[in-house]
């Protein structure tokens, strides 16, 4: 049971860890060309 416990842990911290770089990813995507267009009009 407790190698289970264990075992559901190390796998719900990689989903989070995955999400986690993946909502970075998107949302970085998103605001750079934004930021690139700021930029270019100061």
């Amino acid at each position: 049971m407790e190698e289970e416990e264990e075992t559901s842990q190390w796998k719900q911290a990689m989903i989070n860890s995955t999400a986690g770089a993946i909502s970075g990813g998107i949302s970085r995507t998103v605001t750079s060309p934004l930021d690139v267009i700021k930029i270019r009009f100061q």
